[in-house]
């Protein structure tokens, strides 16, 4: 339940304080909000943090709790500089997957069309939908 949290701007999500448009308080420690999605009710809350490399090594199983559980990114530093990036599987397989729609122009034209049929009206509704298909199936 989104409500308004301690702090001016901050509002409380779940025991997550957002603290205004790009970062949040997640236990204590202030992420950056990569993604907020609200579906009815339940939110998807993408953040990443950044951490250096000793203190995930002192804290590896918390933080890949976190990140497996919170959907949170966790860019691990080295002398300051980023280094190296933790992401659950299921993230990491979405992304690829993402990348791989966006680098296909014959899909990304597809759905183009698909859009602009959507807004246009060219639609069929179920039954016609049924028809086609056991029309279809009759041919086969």
């Amino acid at each position: 339940m989104l409500g308004r949290g301690r702090g001016e701007g901050s509002h409380l999500l779940n025991g997550v304080r957002l603290l205004g448009a790009s970062h949040v308080d997640v236990g204590g420690q202030r992420c950056l909000v990569e993604r907020l999605t609200i579906c009815s009710d339940m939110v998807i809350l993408m953040t990443m943090s950044t951490m250096p490399l000793a203190e995930v090594k002192a804290h590896l199983s918390e933080v890949v709790s976190r990140v497996n559980g919170q959907h949170e990114r966790v860019t691990v530093t080295v002398h300051g500089q980023a280094s190296a990036v933790i992401m659950a599987p299921d993230d990491l397989e979405r992304l690829e997957e993402t990348i791989a729609v966006l680098a296909d122009g014959a899909l990304i034209r597809q759905l183009t069309d698909a859009e602009t049929d959507l807004a246009d009206g060219r639609v069929e509704d179920l039954d016609a939908l049924a028809a086609a298909m056991r029309a279809r199936s009759a041919d086969a």
